[in-house]
């Protein structure tokens, strides 16, 4: 049995569409953290990308309704490290097999 994608397990819960887009608050996470060298506090995520705090928490609400049990995507990012290239974006990361 093949694993599913992150692109498909976040479909399942939260649809399509939303699953677009919480892949990509992930590769957003990523690069915010990668620029500060640790894992970002929604507060400082929201400062590096200058966006609202409601958006960021909105983001992070729709993240957690993908990946039950996932506070950030550090975990996925982590074990997804080896299988995407970030510069790859969305689309990249959305091909990844889920990990367990």
């Amino acid at each position: 049995m093949t694993r599913p994608t992150l692109a498909a397990a976040a479909a399942s819960r939260v649809g399509t569409l939303s699953a677009g887009r919480v892949i990509g608050f992930m590769v957003s996470w990523s690069i915010c953290r990668d620029a500060l060298g640790h894992s970002p506090s929604i507060e400082e995520y929201t400062e590096f990308w200058g966006e609202h705090e409601r958006t960021v928490y909105r983001h992070q609400a729709r993240f957690r309704e993908a990946f039950p049990g996932e506070d950030t995507p550090d975990r996925l990012l982590d074990a997804a490290a080896a299988a995407w290239d970030r510069r790859q974006g969305v689309a990249a990361l959305s091909s990844v097999p889920m990990v367990a």
